[in-house]
């Protein structure tokens, strides 16, 4: 149970009693399954430890013991592979490995074993951004619980994947659903992770409203019960909202010091990670680093220090470079938004607008929303650039504006240009057809210009024509400002 939990050094006492067991010939050391269990517990083990390969060497040696019959201890030793390949960076290996974990659960009656194949399963399409493919995933394991009439606690990790996904979409009601499902069986079950992440959204949410009150209170909660039972599965995620906190209440001191116990200092002399060339990033280790970067973009749009600028860029690209490695696309995502704004900071205007875009690319396919709402305004005000230069294609301009609408109204307030009365420069220097017009509705309503085409039976030359002579006539040069001034000429 430790093993699974993740608590290794809680496990190693009882790997060395069972150690001194089989050296003392108290348990039968020629029984394949006894034999191929104890390989799997300890290939588990170095997989924690930071021993991937040698992990894997045991679990291959346990897999040729186990005869194929007996599923449940084939299972165990397909889950400690499937973490190890992980650890390697082998994509297809991993996952077909937490696939047989899941077959071998089901076959042996195991629907803890096959729940957690389902949770590994799920997690790793989400942190690779396959976020469809996580929700697929989770909900099938959530309907095998609802069908079984059991709560394992392995359960709570499977709603709360469901949750996190909804999160991501920005489907709210949706989310804390789940994670109040999770939170309850979690709690049912002696165990205080799904409590503590959900305390998180919470402080996320809040934050993303502007309520420095409420983001703060949700983030003490979690760290009250994080002393009482501090999961390790957990601990990053409320190191990095409770440094996002910190920064939103200017106090950058208390925001260093939460990183300080991981070896951070932002002080000469500066102590950041050095992300060895072996390194396979994961989410704890890339949550630390974006919150250094944080502190370090604080440093430089707050107090107009910019001395660790040059090192927040280069640490900013490294993480980049080891998380395209494993396709971490939230770390991604994450890691180009703060990164745009060292560079706004900067005034390098066209690189933030490039991360930003590169963003909003990797994001639309599988609905990213959230992540960027978590970023304020200074994204907010990158998307409305990038719209109104027409630099993004079509689907992914739509995917911006769905994020734009997602923002606060006091955000999209600040950002977007008051509508006004229209003034004498704002008089049309020709009228528009009732075609123009026609169209600049389904402008108005986010069609591309594909979909305008489709809808009206013409050529997609035909649309592009009349948005040229449309833009000529408002006098603007993007479908944003197209809608803007239509607006204020009160032709919408």
């Amino acid at each position: 149970m430790h093993l699974f939990s993740n608590k290794f050094e809680e496990a190693l006492p009882y790997i060395q009693r069972l150690q001194d067991m089989f050296a003392g010939d108290q348990l039968d050391a020629d029984d394949p399954a006894v034999q191929g269990e104890w390989l799997a517990m300890q290939a588990t083990l170095l997989n924690g430890q930071g021993m991937p390969e040698q992990s894997l060497a045991l679990a291959k040696q346990a897999l040729a013991l186990v005869p194929e019959e007996d599923a449940y201890i084939r299972g165990l030793i397909y889950g400690s592979l499937a973490n190890s390949y992980k650890a390697v960076n082998n994509h297809a290996r991993a996952v077909a490995a937490y696939e047989k974990l899941i077959q071998h659960g089901r076959v042996s009656g195991s629907l803890v074993s096959e729940l957690m194949g389902v949770s590994a399963l799920g997690l790793y399409a989400m942190e690779r951004g396959e976020l469809q493919a996580g929700f697929d995933i989770a909900v099938k394991g959530a309907e095998r619980v609802e069908r079984s009439g059991t709560l394992p606690p392995i359960a709570a990790a499977v709603y709360g994947e469901i949750g996190g996904i909804y999160y991501h979409w920005h489907q709210l009601e949706q989310a804390h659903a789940n994670l109040a499902r999770s939170t309850q069986v979690s709690t049912l079950s002696g165990y205080s992770d799904a409590e503590i992440f959900h305390h998180v959204i919470h402080s996320r949410l809040a934050q993303i409203d502007g309520d420095l009150e409420a983001a703060v209170t949700q983030i003490e909660k979690a760290t009250a019960l994080m002393q009482a039972d501090a999961p390790a599965a957990i601990r990053e995620e409320v190191v990095a909202q409770q440094v996002r906190v910190a920064l939103l209440g200017q106090d950058p001191a208390a925001a260093e010091a939460v990183l300080k116990p991981y070896g951070y200092r932002f002080q000469k002399p500066l102590a950041l990670p050095e992300l060895e060339p072996d390194l396979v990033i994961d989410r704890s280790t890339s949550l630390l680093v974006l919150s250094a970067l944080r502190i370090i973009l604080y440093q430089g749009r707050v107090e107009r220090q910019f001395t660790y600028f040059d090192q927040g860029i280069d640490l900013a690209r490294r993480l980049l470079a080891k998380a395209y490695d494993v396709q971490a696309i939230p770390v991604i995502l994450e890691a180009l938004l703060v990164r745009a704004q060292i560079y706004a900071v900067l005034s390098e205007e066209q690189a933030g607008q490039t991360d930003v875009a590169t963003a909003v690319v990797l994001a639309e396919p599988e609905g990213f929303i959230t992540i960027f709402l978590e970023e304020g305004e200074p994204v907010a005000q990158i998307l409305t650039r990038l719209l109104d230069t027409n630099q993004l294609e079509d689907a992914q301009a739509n995917h911006a504006k769905k994020v734009f609408s997602a923002y606060p109204a006091s955000v999209q307030a600040e950002v977007l240009p008051k509508i006004e009365t229209p003034t004498a420069a704002d008089k049309l220097v020709e009228s528009l057809s009732q075609r123009e017009l026609q169209i600049l509705q389904l402008i108005n309503e986010g069609y591309t210009n594909q979909e305008i085409a489709e809808q009206l039976v013409i050529t997609l030359h035909t649309v592009k024509k009349h948005s040229s002579n449309i833009y000529s006539k408002l006098g603007v040069r993007s479908r944003t400002q197209a809608i803007a001034k239509a607006r204020r000429l009160q032709l919408l």
